[in-house]
């Protein structure tokens, strides 16, 4: 064999084996003109790769375009742009049907541009094509370049594949509880990623582990690669909706605005391009909830917030009116009324947000009915009649915020009893107590708002006991302990009114004196021990 034909032979294995490594998109031209862009269509086509490729892809589309490309091969420079094209087109349909096989093209494409756009690069592309050695050896070094990182663009999609199904099976166990951490499932994802980072959904199961491990700033860097990466429009819009919600955790709601309005707009084109679909009607909704929380959540936006959460509830309407027996479609229903109905309360709406309300209680209330052993149906039905109420109360009618508070309060009674050893059940009961409370002494009821202050008082003690670093509010506390002071000197009971002032005093000093006491606390203290010294009616 002569030296000449070695080099040719050598050079034609370097570049059979990069495309075998490589991966194609559509070339971006960098530049080249057509006859460069034809010399690289011919190159990348030729290589064995593709070949094999095609014999895998056992599609009649590719096939066909195949068998026309060789008819304009046969008709020499009068089909050169035509040629280029349809070769395009075939690198092109060959690479979405096999994403390892483009990923690996593509690096062997940036390089093989690379030769076509340097000084010489072109002459020595169409000398190779040709079979000339000219020039050969220099085309030889960049290839073997190239055949080294797509090779290893191929090793380390498999490997990421491998990692992927571990981490999906590992997912599956730390769910369960098992004895795998959140650390090892970050660990695990984290290698996925930088394996192969083209994959959206990887992202995305990375970020929420991050969140999981309170790594927010991670998490968030992290859902802004899953949106980058998703090439599916509802896969972006998801990520986009996910980076929302971290840069609102985070304070950022600015930021959290503008990510949950790119993917609003996304989730609005999908459900306007499908408007029969169901699902995509509620992911629609979803995003018009979760923007319109950020609008609401310094209530700066409120008119932003009511305009999102009326689509919003529009939307909860449609659905479940369509679907009556569902009550997942009921439940969506009832949050969308009550969201509208804060934004009321804060607008000073009250008559708006009583009626939204009560729709809501409405629905409760037939949930809770058709599932009555359901804690979950209660508690809900019970959170509902505590809004009403406090609306009630606001305008003026508070016996009917007494009544409301009181059917919520004997829900409360009922699952605390159900599940006593429930720490929050408790506590919830204790602050529907406090309120019905407030409730009582506007009304001139001291006796019944005594009782009432003294069981939730009693209930924040024992919580307390039990596990002070969690339930244990000093300040609460204290709070409490005003009230049934207040209520104790109108009725004339000073020295129980003192024990109970000199009890806040005393928990407010012990929380300054150990650097605790809130600065918006500091005037409730010296409150405290003027009410201590001398308590009045």
């Amino acid at each position: 064999m002569s030296a000449g034909l070695g080099i040719i032979l050598a050079l034609v294995s370097v570049l059979a084996g990069a495309v075998g490594a490589g991966a194609t998109t559509p070339s971006s031209g960098h530049g080249l003109t057509a006859s460069e862009r034809a010399l690289v269509d011919e190159t990348l086509f030729a290589a064995s790769a593709t070949q094999v490729a095609e014999r895998h892809a056992a599609d009649d589309a590719i096939l066909t375009l195949h068998r026309q490309i060789d008819v304009l091969k046969a008709q020499g420079s009068k089909a050169v742009a035509a040629l280029s094209a349809a070769q395009e087109r075939y690198l092109t349909l060959l690479a979405q049907k096999d994403r390892a096989y483009a990923e690996q093209i593509a690096v062997f494409r940036s390089v093989v541009e690379d030769i076509a756009s340097t000084p010489g690069g072109a002459a020595a592309l169409a000398q190779y094509n040709a079979g000339d050695e000219d020039g050969a050896l220099a085309v030889l070094d960049h290839l073997a370049e190239a055949r080294q990182r797509a090779k290893q663009a191929r090793t380390d999609i498999d490997a990421a594949a491998d990692q992927r199904r571990i981490a999906a099976l590992a997912n599956d166990a730390h769910v369960k509880g098992s004895k795998v951490t959140t650390h090892q499932m970050i660990t695990r994802y984290e290698a996925v990623t930088k394996l192969d980072p083209g994959l959206w959904s990887d992202w995305m199961a990375l970020a929420r582990l991050y969140q999981e491990a309170g790594r927010r700033g991670d998490a968030q860097e992290t859902a802004q690669h899953a949106a980058e990466t998703a090439t599916a429009d509802r896969d972006r819009a998801v990520a986009l909706s996910e980076l929302g919600a971290l840069q609102a955790n985070q304070g950022d709601l600015a930021g959290a605005r503008t990510s949950y309005r790119e993917g609003l707009a996304i989730f609005r084109a999908l459900a306007k391009a499908d408007p029969r679909s169901a699902a995509k009607q509620r992911d629609l909704s979803i995003s018009l909830e979760r923007l319109g929380d950020a609008q609401a959540a310094r209530q700066d936006d409120m008119a932003g917030a009511r305009a999102s959460y009326q689509d919003e509830l529009a939307i909860t309407r449609i659905l479940a009116k369509a679907d009556p027996s569902s009550a997942e479609e009921q439940r969506d229903l009832s949050v969308s009324l009550e969201r509208i109905a804060y934004v009321q309360v804060i607008q000073g709406d009250l008559a708006g947000a009583r009626a939204s309300y009560q729709e809501s209680l409405d629905i409760r209330r037939a949930l809770a009915k058709a599932d009555p052993t359901s804690a979950e149906e209660q508690r809900d039905l019970s959170v509902t009649l505590a809004r009403i109420g406090s609306v009630q109360v606001d305008q003026g009618d508070l016996a009917g915020g007494r009544a409301a508070y009181q059917e919520a309060l004997a829900i409360r009674r009922a699952l605390a009893k159900a599940d006593p050893n429930s720490p929050a059940e408790q506590y919830v009961l204790g602050n529907t107590l406090e309120t019905i409370g407030d409730v009582q002494v506007r009304l001139g009821d001291l006796a019944g708002a005594r009782a009432s202050y003294q069981e939730g008082l009693d209930l924040r003690r024992t919580l307390a006991k039990a596990d002070p670093t969690l339930w244990a509010n000093p300040s609460l506390l204290s709070v409490s302990l005003d009230k049934i002071g207040d209520v104790q000197a109108a009725q004339g009971d000073l020295a129980a009114a003192r024990a109970s002032y000199g009890e806040a005093r005393d928990t407010l000093t012990a929380l300054d004196r150990q650097g605790r006491l809130a600065p918006t606390d500091r005037s409730f203290l010296e409150e405290m021990r003027r009410k201590a010294e001398a308590p009045h009616p």
